[in-house]
């Protein structure tokens, strides 16, 4: 896996979230769900944006972590990753 590194400063801290969700026929499901064939809402708020009610995130401090993840759904590699198959 190809990991992309920023130059920061000590001071400087980071909080990555990783969540994995799809979209097909204009359904939203979460693929970390322990039930992933539940439907999800998109929903928007001013101060927030849009978001989806109900999708799970994991805070994940390396590429480790994100790949233990993706694991969690069955795919590695998400841009190939075909549910069910």
């Amino acid at each position: 896996m190809d990991v992309a590194v920023a130059q920061v400063s000590e001071q400087q801290q980071f909080l990555v979230r990783a969540s994995f969700l799809e979209i097909y026929n204009e359904e939203v499901r979460d693929l970390l769900s322990k039930n992933p064939k539940n439907k999800l809402e998109l929903k928007e708020r001013k101060e927030q944006g849009v978001y989806v009610k109900g999708l799970n995130s994991f805070v994940v401090k390396s590429v480790a972590e994100i790949t233990s993840v993706l694991e969690v759904c069955g795919c590695l590699w998400p841009s190939v990753c075909i549910q069910g198959a």
